[in-house]
């Protein structure tokens, strides 16, 4: 069990360090799912749709 580290009281490399970590773990970029084989077809789900 760890217990948070107050910031304020560390040195101000350290600090910088720890806050330059801290920000590139909260900035990663998402990679968004690719579908090569899609094989999805429009007319297999029309039935499911509500007609007005």
């Amino acid at each position: 069990l760890l217990i948070p580290v107050d910031i304020n009281t560390l040195p101000e490399a350290e600090r910088r360090a720890r806050l330059r970590k801290r920000d590139a773990i909260k900035l990663k970029p998402k990679q968004e799912a690719v579908f090569d084989d899609d094989d999805f077809k429009l007319d297999d789900y029309r039935k499911f749709w509500k007609k007005k």
